[in-house]
Order: structure tokens, then sequence, then C-alpha cells
């Protein structure tokens, strides 16, 4: 069996581990949505999830990382514990939030309450925003959007990573998918709120931004999805204000 790289503690495994609660979901196959890789989703040695890996790649390969210094001001949300200790060696300038803050109370570093909708944060003051997988967990992501571009300088970057189906144009959401089950079954998981369509990549620019969309395929075509355990199909959605 071909051994197993995590590009994030830098171990060598045997496997990665499946998501705690990966089974088949038609509807999401259906509609071919792109997100995690379920069955390659935790490194067993520093628990980071395929999304952590992958978006490190990404963040490293097109130079965003090497060009942060003590300067740079970043907000990161759900800030994932293998990336901001890196991001930490960068710069002290990170708010990390959640809207939970209470589920961090066992890391070292502080997470403030962060309601996306409503940022208590000025105009124009970070950098570079992070949000891995979140949009997707936002009724009025459209607002989120916005509040994102307002606190971003100009040529601010925010990644803003979520699953999407590139099959539909119109998000897929409906009041009457409204229980745990229901969102599980048409949104893959139970605290997701809609599958995002192709509309996903408009209302971002609707919102103040230029798009960009970079392809595992294309950038990182030396890193072998297998051996990194990251899924090939997730490309980086980078997002950048416009003057």
């Amino acid at each position: 069996m071909q051994e197993k790289y995590c590009c994030l503690c830098g171990s060598n495994v045997k496997s990665f581990l499946p998501w705690e609660a990966a089974k088949d979901y038609p509807f999401i196959d259906l509609l071919k949505c792109i997100g995690s890789d379920i069955i390659n989703f935790y490194c067993p040695n520093c628990r980071s999830t395929d999304r952590d890996r992958h978006l490190w790649l990404y963040l490293n390969k097109i130079g965003v990382f090497d060009a942060l210094n003590s300067e740079t001001k970043i907000m990161h949300i759900a800030p994932e514990a293998p990336l901001i200790s890196r991001l930490l060696k960068k710069t002290s300038h990170i708010v990390a939030g959640d809207l939970f803050p209470e589920k961090y109370a066992h890391v070292s570093y502080n997470v403030q309450k962060v309601d996306l909708t409503d940022i208590n944060a000025q105009d124009n003051y970070f950098n570079l925003f992070i949000a891995n997988h979140i949009l997707e967990h936002i009724i009025d992501y459209k607002k989120a959007l916005k509040e994102i571009n307002r606190i971003l300088i100009n040529s601010g970057i925010a990644i803003l990573q979520t699953p999407y189906s590139p099959v539909i144009y119109r998000n897929f959401e409906d009041p009457m998918i409204n229980t745990d089950e229901l969102r599980e079954l048409y949104y893959g998981q139970s605290n997701h709120v809609r599958v995002f369509g192709i509309q996903l990549f408009d209302d971002i620019k609707e919102a103040g931004f230029n798009v960009s969309y970079f392809e595992h395929g294309t950038i990182l075509k030396d890193i072998d999805p297998n051996i990194y355990g990251v899924n090939a199909r997730e490309g980086l959605i980078v997002a950048i204000k416009n003057n």
C-alpha cells in the first residue's frame, strides 16, 4: 500500500481516516458537488482535515503565505489549528472568530465571537480573510459577503472555500428542508443550509470582488491527491476586493 503524506504535520501515514459521519449521499452525488474528500478526511497524527491540507497547499502555491509579514492583518473564521499556528508565525495581527467561540476553550489562541452578517470590525482594515467551508452554514450569505468586503482593504484577499455544484446555476435551497435529516439528505450535512450552484461566483462579484478560481490539476499538478489526502476536484476560490 502506498504511504500517504500530511503536509501540515510532515508525517508519513499508512492512510487517512474517514469523516466519522461518512456515508452515501445520492442527491449530493447527483449534483456532482465539489467539497471535502470524506473518505481521506483526517490525518491520524495531527487531525488536520483534507480541506485544511488542501488550503495550505494552495496558499503556498499561489504565494499568499510567503507574502504575509508582521504587519499583515488577518481574520480567520472557524480557525483550523494546523493553519492558524502557521499564520501566527508570520503575524500576530490575527482575529480568530467563530459564531460559537466556546468550542475553542481548549486551544492556546483566543477565539472571538464573530457573526459574519454583522462583523464588529472597522471598514478597510484586514488584508486577508479566510473562511474555509463556512458560507454553506450561513442563511444570509449575501450579507456576509458584503460584510467581508467592507472590512477588507482595497485589493484585500478573501479565501472563500465552500462546497458547490458545478451542474446547476441557481443555489438549491428550500424552506421545507428544515430538519437535520432533510438537510443531511439534500445538502450533505445537517448544519448546511443550501447547495451552492455557479450562482455563488456571480454573488461574490456582486458583493464587490474580482474572483479567481485555481484548479488543482493546473497549479497543483505535481501534488498527487491520493498521497496528500485532498480532493482533486476542489479548486481554490479567491476573491479580491475591487478598488
